[in-house]
């Protein structure tokens, strides 16, 4: 049953969630991703004010250059000999990580990932990551795949100024509207604005890696903000559409307490993925910089 937005008092007139229908989803024979040698762009990155194993770059221009100079695409898992990027620090796979915003930047979108206590047994084989599974998010996307990126190298010598018009013609944009397309139903067409605002990762010493590898050290997340055109889908009676294999609630959050939800989370016996809580601590930078965004372009 589709819900009615108009209806949604504590929110007012915005889409709301609906999982009652099915959207396009991209499957790939081999899990492999985008990653450049983490040499290449560690010095990009400064440490953070918060956490002394963030390390945050605004930077973006100048990281695109390096993924677009020594940006390879490789098996996530290991084979035989081959170490695969899941278990190997000296490269960085490259995760493009999207917050969901509303047209007036008053609300940002809230999920819990699905786990294999919220849905059927013949989904638990869909199911994603499975040190994600239950955890709330902010953040939609993943890994930047060969799908995404087989154009890239070609599109780098056709296009004049590549650099400049990466973010619209690379990889990047591809893997955005394949994301959304499968977790929210939406396209391109629906978002009023769509930028790039920040990027992290996490670094750890030599000992550190020795007992264990987090999964935080081999990624490295580009955090994209994509502001809704609420009102086009308001006008064409659209909600939000979600696989129940991949989100098991959706929800919009107001953006003033965005940081109330990590408590509230907590005390109802979440918890709240890694990433999230990052881009939480960076919010108010993210959100001053979509402010701009949308004044510069009205």
């Amino acid at each position: 049953m589709r819900k009615d937005s108009t209806n949604n008092q504590e929110y007012g007139l915005l889409p709301m969630p609906d999982s009652s229908h099915k959207v396009r989803q991209y499957k790939v024979k081999v899990k492999q991703a985008l990653y450049v040698p983490t040499q290449k762009i560690a010095k990009l990155f400064k440490k953070s004010t918060f956490d002394s194993h963030i390390w945050v770059t605004s930077d973006i221009d100048l990281l695109l250059q390096a993924i677009s100079h020594y940006g390879k695409i490789g098996p996530r898992k290991a084979e035989g000999k081959y170490k695969g990027l899941e278990g190997d620090p000296t490269r960085q796979q490259i995760i493009l990580y999207t917050l969901v915003l509303d047209k007036d930047l008053e609300h940002i979108l809230f999920y819990t990932r699905s786990s294999p206590q919220s849905v059927s047994s013949s989904q638990i084989n869909l199911l994603g990551d499975k040190r994600l599974q239950g955890k709330g998010s902010i953040g939609f996307g993943g890994h930047i795949e060969h799908i995404d990126q087989f154009q890239w190298k070609v599109l780098a010598l056709l296009i004049p100024g590549f650099y400049e018009q990466i973010r619209k013609t690379l990889s990047l944009e591809i893997a955005r509207i394949r994301e959304f397309e499968e977790e929210l139903g939406i396209n391109g067409t629906d978002l009023a604005h769509f930028f790039l605002a920040t990027a992290f990762r996490q670094v750890y010493t030599k000992e550190e890696l020795q007992e264990d590898i987090p999964v935080g050290a081999v990624h490295t997340c580009i955090c994209a903000v994509a502001i809704l055109d609420t009102q086009k889908l308001l006008a064409e009676n659209r909600s939000l559409i979600f696989q129940k294999s991949e989100i098991a609630s959706l929800e919009w959050i107001k953006v003033k307490e965005l940081k109330k939800l990590l408590e509230r989370f907590e005390n109802d016996g979440g918890e709240i993925e890694e990433w999230s809580q990052i881009l939480i601590h960076l919010f108010p930078d993210i959100l001053q910089e979509a402010k701009r965004m949308v004044k510069n372009k009205r």
